[in-house]
Parts: structure tokens; C-alpha cells; sequence
């Protein structure tokens, strides 16, 4: 299997863990009281460990980068593992409520 294509579903698949788990955050926020929601970012630290998907996905990228595979697949996957690193680093879960 191509190292573009590792890259492009590694990422693939920690956005969509993220949006999810953003999406199971924001539903939380909303029946959490007022001093948990205080202090709600820091109870769920473990979504960060997603992140490491997404980074895994990039060093895939950049391995299919020295391989000299397909330069369309390489920009793609890269974008999509940035993407999802973001997703799964900033605060999204504050634009669904």
C-alpha cells in the first residue's frame, strides 16, 4: 500500500474521531452545571491523544514525499492530517452549542 494513501485514511479517520468526539462535548456542555462548566476543557484531556493519528498520518506523508509517489496524493493527504490535527487540538466543540 502507498504511503499517500496510509497518510490519507490515518487522517481521515482522526477527523472523523474528532468531530465526534467535539460533537459528544458539546452535548456534555450543555447538561453539565455551572461550576463544571468552569473547569469542562479540562475534563476531557483525552481527546488530545487523537492527535497523535493525525501525526502519524503526516509522517506517512512525508515518507511518500522522499518515495516520490504522486505529488496530487501527497498535497491531499497532507491538508487532511493538518486538518484533523486542528480539529482535534482547538476548541471546535464551542461552535455547536
Amino acid at each position: 500500500m502507498k504511503f499517500s494513501s496510509i497518510a490519507f485514511v490515518l487522517g481521515l479517520f482522526c477527523l472523523l474521531i474528532a468531530i465526534k468526539i467535539n460533537y459528544e462535548m458539546a452535548l456534555d456542555y450543555e447538561l453539565a452545571s455551572g461550576k463544571t462548566r468552569a473547569l469542562f476543557g479540562l475534563t476531557r484531556l483525552d481527546r488530545y491523544n487523537y492527535g497523535l493519528i493525525g501525526a502519524l498520518g503526516l509522517l506517512a506523508s512525508l515518507a511518500a514525499a522522499i518515495k516520490k509517489e504522486k505529488t496530487n496524493r501527497i498535497i491531499v493527504s497532507v491538508l487532511i492530517c493538518i486538518i484533523s490535527i486542528l480539529v482535534t487540538f482547538l476548541e471546535i466543540w464551542q461552535c455547536f452549542i
